[in-house]
Parts: C-alpha cells; structure tokens; sequence
C-alpha cells in the first residue's frame, strides 16, 4: 500500500500487489485447479459410459414394491438402512419418470465429487492430497459402485463419512455425529466409518465421543426393530460358523481392495509404507476402520457365496485408506509419486474397461420386461407417462412361459 501526495492534490491511496504474492496465491490454488478439472472429466467419462445404462436388480424391485407407509422406508435392502436412497429414488422418479437413467446417476455423481473434495480438504489441499482425491474420482477397481446408480447409498455413507472426519479435524463433534447419523441410514457401510470416528476421538482422549453415541443407539434401535430379521433371512451373523468363516473372508477382501486401489494387486499393497511416515490416530482410525468394515461383510456374508473381491466393497475402503495418508509427509517422495501415478492411470483403465462392454450392449433385462407388463402397481398412478420404460429395453417378445 502507497500513500503519495502532489501540491494542490488530496491524497490518494494506490494498492499494489507484488509479483511474488500474486505468484504464490496461484501456487497456492494450483492444487484445488488441478482437482476442479478432474472432477469433471471424471463425471463426463461416468456419464458417458452410462449413456444407454437403464435400471436393474434392486431398482426395478424397488419400483415395483415402492415403499407406501412411513415404515417401509424404513425396511432393510439387502441388509442395509437404506432410507436415505428410498427417499432419493422417490424424488427423482417423481421428478423426472424413468425415461432416462442419467438424472438416476446426479445424487450419485454429486456423492462421488464431494467424496473427493472431502479428502481434499482432510489433506488441506497439498499435492498428496490432490493425487489421492484424483485416484477416487476415477476408481475404476470400485467401478461398480459409480456406474450404477442404485449405489448411491455406499458412495453417500462413505462421503458423508469423509467429511465426518473433516469436521472431527475442525473440533465439530457433533457435525460429525450428525453426518455419521445420516450415514448409517444411508448404508450399513457407515459402520465402519463411525467405529473409525469412535477410536479417533478415543486416541485423543476426547471426551466429546459420547456425541457419536446418537448415530449408533439409532442403529442399533433400527436393528432390533426392523433390520434383525432380514439380516438373519440372509445369514445370521451371530452363529459359530459366520464367526469363523470371517477372518478368512475379511483377511482376502482386504488385501483385494488394497491391491485393486494401488493398482498392483498384492504387489501394490507393499507400496502403501511409501505414503506411511508417522502413525497417528487418524491412521490407527481408518485401518481400523478398514478392518471393521470386511469383518461387518464377513458376518452376514460369507455364507451366502460372495466373494469378499466384489468391487463395489472398494470404494468404502478407498475413502478409509485416503483418510489414513491424506496428512501424511510421504517417506520417499519419489517412489510415493511413481505409485500413485501408477495407481491413477490402472484405476483410470479399470473403470472404462468396466464400463465400455456394458456402454455398448442392448441387454434384454428381465426386471425390465416385469415392470413394462406391471407398471400399474407403481406407487404414481397420476402421471402414467412419466413412468415410461425406455424402448431400448422394451420387451420385443414375451418369454416362452407368458406366450
């Protein structure tokens, strides 16, 4: 700031930015540029490898069981709470009818994004933290959970999760407890980032974790009154034979999912000591966090002939992994940015190889040939138009049974 003054002249005031500062507010941003510009083409490939998507599985059985009662939304979907994506269906079927499955895939992508940035903002925006926000907006090896929209609820659980852990960073426990409320009605992954929370604000002594007491008594009330019964109908994860049947189904998920994030299978799992300098709570936090979530699959899974390699458990443990090394100072800086340029570019190529097959085929879906002959028993009978089923997947003939 220069004051300069001229005889017969007021004072006037002249702002001057040195060269050096404007240079170094650039820098500063260069990070959150690099990551706006891979946001989007991270939603423009989704996109385009979901073009001619349509509904499938759960969500034609959700439109043609649609929830009627306040309690049904409360009814479990293959053992999770899935209120939250109940009521995002109802919302956009009402909004926009089943006519195209792209406005299907808006809360997920917005999900994703937000996921993203708030690993971003956990690694206060250093280029570490840039690169690993990058490597989630195109995991491919977790490709399953952002090419299908129906997936919402664990894209959103693990968000809201995330940014739980923003807010414990910043002394806002009970942000964070609300997040993590809203997280285990969206997903019974949120499970894992809640225990996560738990032991966070444990190793720091913090008192405030009775606040993260709310999101699990929730839970287990939902539990007790509508959840133990469907989980039970799938395995019941409390018997002898799903306890021992866990550590080994845990044990393989997490060396896939680590493998499949890193980009080299097993081998990729020996360069995450790379990123790994100190150890932390928020380290201890999310391996735990990690652990949890495999053993909570392991209980009512493992029984039932899934494999614990199901790409779509990935993304959970991605955004877990991000929060254990988002802070740290990388102990051999090279090696660590050779991995995760590796990492990016296997991920980048996992998603379109498991996207283009599915782009460019016209499957003959089932589910969509019972809603075409049911759609009367949807829940929106005013506006039949709105609920047209997209011609490409028009049944052209009926099955031999309905000829």
């Amino acid at each position: 700031m220069v004051e300069t003054a001229q005889p017969g002249w007021a004072p006037r005031i002249e702002l001057s930015v040195k060269p050096e500062n404007r240079a170094g507010a650039t820098r500063a941003a260069l990070p959150t540029i690099v990551f706006g510009i891979a946001s989007i083409v991270s939603v423009a490939t989704i996109l385009s490898l979901v073009a001619h998507f349509t509904f499938w599985g759960d969500e034609w059985d959700f439109w043609l069981n649609p929830p009627v009662a306040p309690s049904d939304y409360f009814i479990p979907r293959n053992e999770h709470w899935s209120t939250v994506p109940y009521l995002i269906y109802r919302g956009v079927g009402a909004s926009f009818g089943l006519r195209s499955y792209l406005p299907f895939m808006a809360p997920l992508l917005i999900a994703h994004v937000a996921c993203a940035a708030g690993i971003l903002m956990l690694g206060r925006a250093s280029w570490l933290a840039t690169g690993i926000a990058v490597l989630v907006l195109f995991l491919g090896s977790g490709g399953e959970d952002l090419l299908w929209g129906w997936q919402v609820g664990f894209v959103l659980a693990s968000a809201l999760g995330v940014w739980a852990f923003v807010m414990l960073e910043r002394g806002r426990v009970k942000t964070a407890a609300g997040l993590l409320f809203v997280g285990v009605m969206t997903a019974g992954i949120e499970l894992a980032f809640l225990g996560a929370a738990v032991i966070y604000l444990l190793a720091r002594r913090d008192r405030r974790v009775a606040w993260l007491g709310a999101p699990a008594a929730a839970y287990v009330i939902w539990y007790l009154a509508f959840g133990r019964s469907s989980i039970a109908a799938i395995q019941d994860p409390f018997t002898a034979s799903s306890l021992l049947a866990t550590p080994g189904f845990a044990a393989q998920g997490i060396v896939f999912a680590l493998g499949g994030i890193t980009g080299l299978n097993l081998a990729g799992v020996l360069t995450i000591p790379a990123f790994v300098r100190r150890i932390d709570p928020l380290v201890v936090a999310a391996v735990a966090g990690i652990l949890i979530e495999y053993v909570l699959i392991g209980l009512v899974r493992s029984h039932v002939g899934e494999s614990s390699s199901v790409p779509r458990y990935v993304y959970p443990a991605a955004a877990l992994l991000a929060i254990a090394v988002v802070r740290q100072r990388p102990r051999w800086p090279r090696i660590t940015t050779a991995a995760l340029g590796v990492a990016i570019a296997v991920n980048v190529g996992a998603l379109i190889l498991h996207g283009w097959p599915w782009s460019r085929l016209t499957v003959s879906d089932p589910f969509g040939c019972i809603a075409e002959r049911s759609i009367d028993n949807l829940i929106i009978r005013a506006q039949p138009g709105l609920f047209a089923i997209p011609d490409a997947f028009r049944c052209e003939a009926d099955p031999p049974e309905h000829q």
